[in-house]
């Protein structure tokens, strides 16, 4: 865990020292998991076990429709299992697996509108923290661990599909997602077996964008890549950008805005505003 929350500090402290918008928040939902074990047969059937799964996402735009989500979790897997082929009295037993992960999976949403479609990659990393195997139901029910019986780690294929809502500073998400497991984590299998995690999940959350951003307006000719003044004092683009997007009304990706040109004051050098959100007499402001 240590090791996760010194990968968030990296990216989220490398995408503020290169400029990047950087978004931080909650997430939480449901995972529907299963495992695919070989060989099966007619012994028993594997079913689906309900568990959750919450974690903390940064997301980091890299310009364009693309960003990159880290996301910090914790995520319940296992299954269900029907032994009653082979049982003279059918018992049914489930499977708990709790693991530690780190999904990164690359984005790509529509730039558009307040209600934006997007897809996302990815792969995740994962621990383990707990296995046990729960025989029966009710007071009656046995408990087993089985922790030392499987590998510690695992890893697992992502893919998903979702809709977020865009709002001034803070997002709102709804995702779906399909786990595929890639690691046979049964620690000592027979010859042919396997076992591997499968799950979808069904999550929502929400973030906030991090640090200060430039808002432009105003006039720059991007033919020329000249910049001009305005009465204010304040260059500026033919672009209206976004603070959340840098991207709106101009259509198409904007040129790289001109340095910022504070009026100064007789005998002072020009200052840049500190804290909040202060004005130029025309055409920019600093957005906190």
């Amino acid at each position: 865990m240590r090791r996760t929350s010194l990968m968030v500090a990296v990216a989220s402290a490398l995408a503020t020292s290169a400029g990047a918008e950087t978004r931080l928040g909650p997430f939480g939902g449901l995972n529907l998991a299963t495992q695919r074990i070989r060989p099966a047969g007619d012994a028993f059937t594997v079913g689906t076990r309900t568990g959750g799964a919450a974690g903390i996402v940064v997301a980091v735009d890299l310009g364009g429709p693309f960003s990159l989500r880290l996301e910090p979790s914790y995520v319940q897997k296992g299954s269900t299992i029907d032994a009653a082929a082979v049982l003279a009295v059918p018992i049914p037993a489930a499977h708990r697996l709790s693991y530690a992960e780190l999904p990164v999976l690359l984005q790509a949403s529509t730039r558009k509108g307040r209600v934006r479609p997007y897809v996302a990659l990815g792969a995740s990393a994962g621990y383990l923290l707990k296995a046990r195997t729960r025989l029966g139901e009710g007071e009656g029910a046995i408990d087993v661990d089985v922790k030392d019986r499987l590998k510690k780690a695992d890893a697992s294929a992502l893919l998903g599909a979702g809709v977020q809502v865009v709002g001034t500073r803070m997002r709102f998400f709804l995702e779906g997602r399909y786990a595929l497991g890639l690691v046979n984590v049964d620690k000592d299998p027979s010859e042919g077996a396997s076992l591997k995690s499968r799950g979808i999940q069904a999550l929502a959350g929400l973030t906030w964008r991090l640090g200060h951003r430039l808002v432009w307006r105003g006039a720059y000719d991007a033919t020329r890549q000249r910049r001009t003044s305005d009465p204010g004092g304040c260059a500026a683009s033919t672009h209206q950008l976004n603070i959340e997007d840098g991207e709106r009304g101009g259509g198409g990706s904007a040129p790289a805005p001109p340095s910022i040109q504070w009026p100064a004051a007789a005998g002072r050098s020009p200052a840049r505003p500190s804290g909040g959100t202060r004005r130029c007499r025309r055409g920019c402001r600093w957005a906190a």
